[in-house]
This record gives structure tokens, sequence and C-alpha cells, in this order.
């Protein structure tokens, strides 16, 4: 469990903007939630970490999935060629039927935004 749950008004106070998580993404200054959806993401730390990311990916890429996914990556995730070319298959299957945007496109003048769900 993330140490800062439960406690926006600290990470309000050193000035942290969005929080996010394998669920939502919400405003830490009000702890009000911006946009609730699921997350694609892979890791490579282990064999099965890396067998599950690639199975997550490929239901995400073909199982009927909510308007707004939201897909995570780290910078060691793309050293495996089995799992870059995860990431640039799912990108081209849920961009056909998504508009690509990004966390900035949640805050609209300085002030956060709700999502559509």
């Amino acid at each position: 469990m993330a140490l800062w749950r439960g406690r926006p008004g600290a990470l309000a106070a050193l000035d942290v903007g969005l929080i996010e998580d394998r669920w939502k993404v919400w405003d830490a200054t009000e702890g009000r939630v911006l946009a609730r959806s699921p997350t694609v993401r892979w890791a490579i730390r282990t064999p099965l970490c890396k067998s599950a990311s690639l199975l997550r990916a490929a239901l995400a890429r073909n199982l009927p999935m909510p308007r707004v996914i939201r897909v995570a990556l780290r910078p060691n995730d793309l050293a495996s060629p089995a799992v870059l070319a995860s990431i640039n298959s799912t990108v081209e299957v849920l961009r056909r039927s998504r508009t690509i945007s990004r966390y900035a496109d949640l805050v609209q003048d300085g002030v956060p935004v709700r999502c559509p769900a």
C-alpha cells in the first residue's frame, strides 16, 4: 500500500499535483478523482512478471475495454524486444478507437478537470 494513501493533504503541502494508481488518477490537493480507468502496464523484473505483463496486454488488445485506458511504461521495460513489440501493438490497437492524451489534458488553466468515463 502506498504511504500517501489517505494523506492527500500531505502531498498537497509538497506541491504534488496529480496522483495515480492502477485504477484512477486524482487531484492531490482536493483528493478528487479525475479519471477512473484500468492501466495496461508491463514489468520485466522476473520471467513471471514479464509473462503476466504480456498476457494482460494481449487481453487489453482483444477484450472490450472502457473508453479511457492508461498505458504505463518504465524505461527498463523497453529493454525487452517482446515487451517493446507488445507495447507497440497495444498502443496501435487502443488508438484506433480512442484519443491519445496526456495527464496535462486533465488540467485546464491550472485547475484539474474530471475526465469523462
